[in-house]
């Protein structure tokens, strides 16, 4: 066990000595975000590589508390939803103030009543060094186990973001 730990870290530490490329870019990176979204808030967090200077493309995986959404054409008190996606961010300008576009395509569980379904968040907004600030739009399909329908749902959400 010991062994193991020691080997991890060492990998880890080396990953991260390494990141860096000759033009300063930082390869392998990730974010972390927080914020608001339909009388509730959402965490995320996803971990990827930047190809070039402003595009990111990674991996990631959150969960969102929410109290207003439609199923059963009620509404339903409040939800707990677990997205896995893609995520694909681009920063315009270089420098330490930069505005991007972001989009995040997956797959959405409802854990609250046993919904699946594909989901996708664009949003756009401005980033200060490591810290961003986003406006976005949220749709997602989903189909439960309890009946036959379908159903789509879409959220607004505003949150803030570190990068690393």
């Amino acid at each position: 066990m010991k062994r193991t730990l020691i080997v991890g870290v060492m990998l880890l530490v080396a990953s991260t000595a390494f990141a860096q490329s000759g033009n300063g870019v930082k390869n392998f990176g990730g974010e972390v975000g927080l914020g608001y979204i339909n009388k509730g808030a959402y965490v995320t967090g996803s971990l990827g590589y930047r190809f070039v200077p402003g595009l990111y493309t990674g991996l990631g995986t959150g969960v969102e508390f929410t109290n207003d959404w439609v199923h059963n054409s009620v509404n339903d008190k409040s939800t707990v939803l677990v997205p896995v996606y893609a995520q694909v961010k681009y920063s315009f300008l270089k420098g330490d103030i930069k505005p991007f576009v972001d989009v995040k395509l997956g797959l959405i569980s409802d854990l609250s009543d046993h919904g699946t379904g594909k989901f996708i968040w664009p949003s756009i907004g401005v980033s200060y060094k490591q810290f961003g600030a986003s406006l976005g739009y949220e749709w997602w399909d989903s189909a439960y186990s309890n009946d036959n329908m379908r159903y789509n749902n879409q959220f607004i959400s505003f949150g803030v973001s570190y990068s690393f």
